[in-house]
């Protein structure tokens, strides 16, 4: 073999699957591997979810504003997005209850127009979810959104209140990365992937990864996923130090008021 001068003295270890990045993704691909009855490692270099799957928005939602832009651009696939998570959404709150609970939001408005817009919006919303809808949208008065949040501008008169879910999104990834082991995958966090290599026929064949002490280990596999988030070029340039970044990395802020 063509990688076997290069391994010697380093321990070794043969799977069918490497996943490289043990955040929400790898997390969820090491489980469905292992119920599928591949030998599984995941490799994280932090702690699990640490990176881009600990800044989530904590909720579980089909996504309001993309239900607007369904009907802005007349854009069916966003309205099949919206639908398909929002059966989602019932589907973390149904299998794991301690980790999920249904969440009402309170979004203020200042006049009739604004008020029918978003009741409007909102209750189709609520019949997107079917049979799986966890509350229906409401008008809120100007007394009862003072009562929910005391220091918003006097401008809003009223509010619409809809449900969506909240979750404990640091747990769930553990949740995940932890039953996959159970089910016979090997899970690594702190261990870095600081090389990947190539068999005789230019294709992945493996990866070389170091943990905090040092100690070095191949891992021989038959598919290697990039699971890194916002890292995922710098591992694809670990094989091609030439190939063309293909993220765009964008920022936002969410502010959240209870």
């Amino acid at each position: 073999m063509q990688l076997k001068g290069v391994l010697i003295g380093m321990s070794q270890n043969n799977v069918d699957l490497l996943i490289i990045g043990a955040g929400a993704t790898g997390a969820s691909v090491a489980y469905e591997a292992t119920r599928r009855g591949l030998r599984v490692a995941l490799l994280e270099s932090g702690d699990f979810g640490c990176a881009t799957s600990s800044r989530s928005t904590k909720l579980l939602h089909g996504g309001v504003r993309y239900l607007e832009l369904a009907f802005k651009n007349l854009d069916l696939a966003q309205l099949k997005l919206v639908r398909e998570a929002l059966l989602e959404r019932a589907f973390w709150l149904e299998q794991v209850p301690f980790l999920a609970h249904r969440l009402e939001l309170a979004l203020p408005t200042k006049g009739c127009f604004e008020q029918s817009y978003y009741r409007l919006g909102l209750g189709l919303y609520d019949t997107l979810s079917g049979s799986k809808t966890i509350g229906s949208s409401r008008k809120l008065s100007k007394i009862e959104l003072s009562e929910i949040l005391p220091q918003l501008s006097s401008k809003f008169n009223s509010g619409v209140a809809y449900s969506d879910g909240q979750f404990n999104d640091a747990r769930l990834n553990l949740l995940l990365a932890l039953t996959a082991e159970q089910s016979g995958a090997i899970i690594k966090n702190h261990t870095k992937v600081v090389d990947l290599k190539k068999g005789i026929n230019g294709k992945l064949c493996g990866a070389v990864s170091q943990d905090y002490s040092g100690h070095q280990e191949y891992w021989s596999a038959k598919v290697i996923v990039n699971a890194t988030g916002i890292k995922a070029d710098k591992i694809r340039q670990m094989v091609d130090p030439n190939v063309e970044s293909r993220l765009l990395v964008s920022r936002g802020s969410h502010i959240v008021l209870g």
